[in-house]
């Protein structure tokens, strides 16, 4: 199987707390594997996630994801970038 993430990912056992529908709802999951760039989420039941949502980690960690696949009852996610982050573009390098 080819690897397709940009960034390699440490296995973790970490859980997790989704937030979705502007607060209202929460979800519990297990972060099994984790980077930079994204994770891997497992749920004990098929439930309707949104394709995009907050996850807060048990390290305190917290990050806006997109869900990039889906898997019986996993799911894979890309964090997206901070909203506070500054924005950094090829042609504004060079100014």
């Amino acid at each position: 199987m080819e690897e397709n993430r940009r960034k390699p990912r440490m296995r973790t056992f970490k859980s997790g707390l989704l937030v979705f529908n502007e607060g209202r709802s929460t979800l519990d999951c297990v972060v099994r594997n984790i980077s930079e760039g994204g994770a891997k989420l497992s749920f004990n039941q098929v439930a309707d996630i949104p394709n995009v949502f907050h996850i807060s980690l048990s390290d305190g960690a917290k990050k806006t994801c997109r869900i990039v696949w889906r898997k019986s009852l996993d799911v894979g996610v890309s964090f997206d970038e901070p909203e506070d982050a500054p924005a950094t573009s090829p042609s504004a390098e060079g100014l």
